[in-house]
């Protein structure tokens, strides 16, 4: 599982102190929305190669995490009075790009270095220091939201989903996907050798199929190749069982 950029999105959602250095508006862009994309392409690598059974667990985990940023539980409100400072009626959902003075006051650095506390400055620095905060809750819940909606999806997969039952022997399903696979019928799951990768080929019917079996023991019957499975084969082709190559009938 990797959270490279689960830590990124949560220090940048919580270091209002990097205010001291630039604009509200330039970390607006560069620093608190920017990693929000790559975070949702984490998240969704993160459900592909975990087991279903830790998907939950997982979105938890996230979701947890950002709740935990020191802004999260700001007022959705918290905004509005700063509008009102300024003539021109503006709209919240325009936030954070105003017109006018609006505007321009939260693209406006205040450097330290040179902060007198003029009522101007402390006006400034008190709208910026809101609107970082007012951000960070937006994009923490934006991504909240996103992830309970995996959520959501993933539980409705589950439950929609109903595995094939499979009434055979695990060895007889064993030996016909693994034939289906050789004949050009399944693509199997592959090393980067080009190998078949058996353990991952069984993971994925046991997706597909109600059996009574172990990962580890349906492999074993996938592989033509293994003894196992070359006992199955001889009760199969006493039987006269044959299943012409995918290139052959088409």
């Amino acid at each position: 599982m990797i959270n490279k950029y689960l830590k990124q999105f949560c220090i940048a959602i919580s270091s209002d102190n990097e205010l001291s250095k630039t604009s509200f508006l330039n970390l607006y862009e560069n620093s608190i929305t920017h990693f929000t994309p790559y975070l949702k392409t984490e998240i969704q690598e993160n459900i592909l190669n975990l087991d279903k059974n830790k998907h939950s667990y997982y979105l938890d985990y996230v979701i947890n995490q950002i709740k935990k940023t020191p802004f999260f539980n700001t007022s959705e409100n918290q905004f509005d009075k700063f509008l009102l400072d300024y003539k021109d009626k503006m709209d919240i959902s325009n936030f954070p790009y105003f017109k006018n003075n609006l505007s321009n006051d939260l693209n406006t650095f205040i450097n330290p270095n040179f902060f007198e506390p003029t009522s101007k400055n402390l006006k400034l620095e008190n709208l910026q220091q809101n609107a970082f905060s007012y951000a960070s809750m937006l994009e923490a819940k934006k991504i909240i939201e996103y992830a309970e909606n995996e959520k959501t999806k993933l539980d409705q997969s589950h439950t929609v989903f109903k595995k094939i039952k499979w009434v055979g022997k695990p060895s007889q399903l064993g030996f016909i996907i693994g034939v289906l696979a050789d004949l050009d019928y399944i693509e199997a799951p592959k090393r980067k050798s080009n190998d078949i990768n058996y353990t991952q080929f069984a993971k994925q019917i046991k997706d597909v199929f109600e059996i009574k079996t172990t990962e580890s023991t349906l492999s074993k019957y996938l592989n033509l190749d293994s003894e196992k499975a070359q006992e199955t084969k001889r009760k199969f082709e006493k039987e006269n069982f044959h299943i012409p190559n995918r290139k052959i009938i088409s």
